[in-house]
């Protein structure tokens, strides 16, 4: 599963911080287009800024939507430390059902945050977060987490439920903290935009608050299968901070861990239903991975007491993998509820987490769960009675697209499109296999989907991929050496709906992509086969 981002948490709310990842919506895009990107229908617009008339029978909405500009990331390189901006110049408070996001690729991860306006001041879009002093912890700090994107998903949609919100308060602004990563062998152009829904006070029902569960003290085994898991008693400390029953209703959960993990589980802990799964991942890919639960779960009404969470991994190494970013693994979900206050709540490094038997040949970790409440801002109480009673607000609209931010349409790619390298395996595979199939992807790790492997080099790549026994019903071979058009491979990534010899649709490729890859690159395949696919 794919996820790279928690980290600025570790003092109060719930944020996100290296990667991603868990639910049935969104996309997820390849990294290695040596293309410009496909940019937004609509960049010169600007949204009317006429109000919604109060007298109007169902109040709804309105939205938001915004180009950040551009970036660029040269051939296999990752870049930290990126930020982007969005001023939003709202005089009044905000009420976000929906956030939309929409990348060129390359956008490895990215957590959002709204923070006042006055700090971290400069021009909108894309800048060095040092430039500005700018970190998560302080935006937590300051503001409050808003997104997460999973690892390296092109589209997300992140919607909590009906009349449920994020508020944003006056004079806010977004900040995105970014992580790029171009696994191509060309220079990459990408941009990014984002777009907000918002909701008519009078039709909000709750202001959701995020929370984050994590477990920092990993020790993956080396050369075997392991799971880390902790249950965190809530109904106590909240209790005692609010003062009130303990109640937790769940809108929203987002999963993380590294391409050694293969599995999150969320249940509930104690109660009659106690150790009842909630929701889980399999797997590591790229797909966006963010569940929404609506109607919302209620602790209370499952007589719950709290969560029980764990992240599963492979390791294959010969060395032990602890907490960290690029070869580190991570453990983690950003949630939002209806909750009394901020929870931050998991298992530290150098907890004693001790190993707890296990099933089958995978070893079973447990640590302690040190649960901290922290007071939730005033800025974050629903709507007043005014603001129910008004027009809905709209803020200036500088700057803003015309449409709201969709997802990308598929096209075919262009059967005259001419690679701009030479049809080589070796070029094949870091251009197209190694970023779009295997990297974070379906097709690479220990248990390739299909049992096709294209994390393999040489000789060894190009017998799987001659050799396969392709599971739709054709009579194409994956590979047809010599030629491109009776290859099924090459059917499934140069067409958005190839048809099966029943004439049933199939998926294209990559399948957790919205879009087929880049003309040039789909040629470089098909070049490749029609030269005979040899190995180098």
């Amino acid at each position: 599963m794919s996820v790279r981002f928690f980290t600025a948490f570790a003092v109060l709310g719930a944020c996100l911080l290296a990667c991603d990842a868990a639910a049935p919506q969104g996309t997820s895009a390849p990294d290695a287009s040596p293309a410009d990107p496909p940019q937004p229908d609509a960049l010169d617009g600007s949204t009317d800024t006429a109000r919604v008339d109060a007298e109007d029978p169902e109040p709804e909405g309105a939205t938001l939507a915004f180009d950040f500009g551009s970036v660029t990331v040269d051939a296999f390189e990752e870049q930290a430390g990126w930020c982007a901006a969005w001023t939003l110049q709202n005089e009044q408070p905000l009420y976000v059902e929906e956030l939309r996001m929409r990348n060129g690729g390359g956008f490895h991860h990215s957590n959002w945050f709204v923070v006042p306006e006055e700090f971290f001041d400069g021009p909108d879009g894309f800048f060095r977060c040092p430039q500005r002093d700018f970190t998560e912890t302080k935006a937590v700090l300051l503001g409050t987490a808003i997104f997460a994107q999973s690892t390296q998903s092109l589209f997300e949609r992140q919607r909590l439920g009906d009349g449920v919100v994020i508020k944003v308060p006056p004079r806010h602004r977004i900040i995105a903290a970014i992580h790029l990563l171009n696994l191509g062998g060309r220079r990459l152009n990408t941009s990014l935009q984002a777009g907000l829904t918002l909701l008519h006070p009078a039709a909000v029902r709750t202001v959701a608050t995020p929370f984050r569960l994590y477990y920092n003290d990993l020790h993956l085994p080396p050369e075997a299968s392991s799971r880390f898991q902790s249950t965190c008693d809530l109904k106590t400390p909240v209790e005692n901070a609010v003062g009130d029953p303990f109640e937790l209703k769940l809108f929203y959960v987002l999963p993380h861990y590294h391409a050694f993990g293969d599995g999150f589980d969320l249940s509930l802990a104690g109660g009659p239903r106690d150790g009842e799964s909630l929701f889980q991942v399999s797997g590591f890919d790229a797909d966006a991975h963010g569940a929404s639960f609506d109607p919302p779960l209620s602790l209370k009404d499952a007589g719950a007491t709290g969560l029980r969470f764990s992240c599963s991994y492979r390791n294959p190494t010969s060395r032990s993998i602890s907490y960290g970013l690029a070869e580190g693994e991570m453990c983690m979900m950003l949630g939002f509820a209806e909750l009394g206050v901020l929870l931050d709540a998991g298992v530290e490094s150098g907890s004693a987490g001790v190993e707890s038997g296990g099933s089958g040949d995978r070893q079973l970790f447990e640590g302690p769960c040190r649960v901290l409440p922290l007071p939730k801002k005033p800025t974050q109480g629903p709507p007043t009675e005014d603001e129910r009673a008004a027009p809905l607000y709209l803020p200036p609209n500088e700057g803003l697209l015309l449409d709201p931010v969709e997802t990308p349409t598929c096209r075919d790619a262009n059967p005259e499109a001419a690679a701009v390298m030479a049809p080589t395996l070796a070029n094949v595979s870091a251009q197209v296999f190694r970023p779009s199939c295997a990297f974070s992807s379906c097709h690479g790790g220990l248990t390739p989907a299909a049992g096709l492997a294209l994390d393999l080099t040489g000789q060894a790549l190009r017998d799987a991929l001659v050799r396969h026994d392709v599971q739709a019903e054709t009579i194409l071979r994956l590979v047809s050496p010599g030629d491109a058009l009776a290859s099924w491979l090459y059917q499934v990534v140069s067409l958005c709906g190839p048809v099966d010899d029943r004439r049933r649709v199939a998926s294209h490729m990559p399948k957790n992509a919205a879009v087929l890859l880049d003309d040039r690159l789909v040629a470089l395949l098909r070049d490749w086969i029609d030269a005979g696919a040899l190995a180098d």
